[in-house]
């Protein structure tokens, strides 16, 4: 008459022990990378009072501005040897020019900062940090393997997490999930507590996250679900190419692009940055931006232009619906915690050191926990 419960909790226990091998080979996998990009992470969440202050110390007022044209020209002469790539316009989170270029295959670099009244070189190296950071959130510095390594890191944590719960999950016996006892299984208690309690704000991010890893297979979901039309313009729109005309191969003018750019857009927005692309078939991206904070007060909207005719090819201006709103302003705003301000942004970045935390300690705990053999004793 014992027999069904003794199956029934030795197939529990085989479950158990998969789920524990589970968790532990992912977790081990994917350790280094997810501390990498948490704390990236938390650096990018805190990106304007980084800016702030490790840029230059300057007073604008806004009542004269030097003409983008006088900085390009500038900017060029400041670095001949480079190709001149982007141009970010004064404003009042940041109250400077800055030019950033392509130089020996490496991409928006060498920036440099230009005063935002007199157009002149700031005498203020920037710093690089905040690139470092962004490139190490999206690549690890190792190029398309480290992006392949973050995208697929992302999408296992959902399974760690998953895996996390069912083998903590309290039993007779076990412990509760917020107690932390003393002597030696306090390491592992904490790691179940600081899992626990940043498991709802690490699904926020790590899915917001997959939403930009694998923007062909989800955004066609996100689409479905709210019943909004898709874009006409399938796949990444910073990879639609410019057609190069037969004769003339002059670039259009920029001031008519950020013109129609604006046209386009809420009344108030102004332009962020303007692209100059340094590849014959490569469009041209007009960034415009509407106020200066995060949802739901401010947005960012991306214009993509033919370099050549200055055909307007694509734009995430985001529209009415649903779908379009939280691609273009809500994911990021979920992804970064910045829809309440600091504080918002603050907890976010409590969960990703806790995310650090339980990835650096969970090989630990393995490691620790692992069978050791003893050695034998020759009989004397």
């Amino acid at each position: 008459m014992h027999v069904v419960p003794i199956v029934t909790r030795r197939r529990s226990l085989q479950v158990w022990r998969a789920l524990r091998w589970l968790h532990s080979v992912f977790g081990i996998a994917t350790a280094l990378v997810v501390a990498v990009v948490a704390l990236s992470g938390t650096a990018l969440a805190f990106r304007p009072e980084v800016e702030s202050w490790l840029g230059p110390s300057i007073a604008w007022d806004a009542s004269e501005t030097a003409s983008w044209q006088r900085v390009r020209d500038r900017a060029i002469e400041a670095r001949p040897a480079h190709q001149l790539q982007m141009l970010w316009f004064p404003n009042r989170a940041r109250p400077f020019y800055r030019a950033a270029y392509a130089f020996e295959g490496r991409e928006y670099t060498a920036s440099l900062s230009f005063h935002p009244a007199t157009g002149e070189r700031i005498d203020h190296e920037p710093s690089e940090f905040m690139p470092l950071m962004e490139e190490l959130h999206e690549n690890l510095l190792l190029g398309d393997t480290g992006a392949f390594l973050v995208r697929w890191s992302t999408a296992l944590l959902p399974l760690l997490i998953v895996s996390g719960f069912a083998i903590g999950w309290p039993r007779r016996g076990m412990p509760r999930w917020l107690q932390i006892r003393a002597g030696k299984p306090w390491l592992l208690d904490v790691h179940r507590v600081a899992g626990v309690l940043a498991t709802p704000l690490l699904l926020a991010m790590i899915w917001s996250g997959l939403v930009w890893a694998f923007p062909t297979t989800i955004e066609p979901w996100i689409y479905a679900l709210t019943g909004e039309a898709p874009p006409e313009v399938e796949g990444e729109l910073w990879q639609v190419e410019s057609e190069p005309p037969g004769g003339d191969a002059r670039d259009a003018a920029g001031s008519e692009l950020m013109e129609a750019a604006l046209a386009s857009s809420p009344e108030g927005a102004f332009v962020d940055y303007l692209s100059f692309p340094i590849f014959p078939r490569e469009n041209r991206q007009v960034r415009v931006q509407r106020g200066y904070a995060p949802w739901p007060s401010g947005e960012r909207s991306v214009f993509y232009f033919d370099r050549y005719s200055g055909s307007l090819l694509g734009s995430n201006a985001p529209t009415a619906g649903p779908a379009s709103r939280y691609l273009t302003s809500w994911n990021t705003a979920l992804h970064l915690g910045s829809f309440g301000g600091l504080a918002t942004r603050t907890l976010w970045s409590v969960a990703s050191a806790a995310l650090v935390f339980l990835a650096l300690t969970g090989p630990w705990l393995w490691w620790r926990r692992r069978p050791r053999r003893t050695k034998r004793r020759d009989p004397a």
